[in-house]
């Protein structure tokens, strides 16, 4: 006989919200963001992150061309925000 498990979704989203996962999602979208300036074609190109977010589901950061022209072509031409996503891609 199985034993049945319970999972306390409070909890989760607690702990998903909380500061110090707040500030490891931070880290890990200015990560995306500082390997794409490493990998942009352009010069020109600036990609950013903003700060880690609640949401209904627990929390978000989000790295993107944060409205840098240069950073859209780079990023269409060569998918720089996907390679830096996938290191090793």
């Amino acid at each position: 006989m199985a034993n049945r498990v319970k999972l306390n979704y409070k909890g989760f989203k607690a702990i998903r919200q909380s500061a110090p996962v707040m500030h490891k999602v931070t880290l890990a979208a200015k990560g995306v963001a500082d390997r794409a300036n490493m990998l942009k074609s352009s010069p020109r190109a600036q990609y950013g992150y903003a700060v880690a977010q609640t949401t209904s589901k627990g929390s978000i950061a989000l790295a993107s061309t944060k409205g840098s022209a240069a950073a859209k072509r780079d990023n269409a031409k060569h998918n720089t925000l996907l390679k830096a996503v996938i290191p090793d891609g």
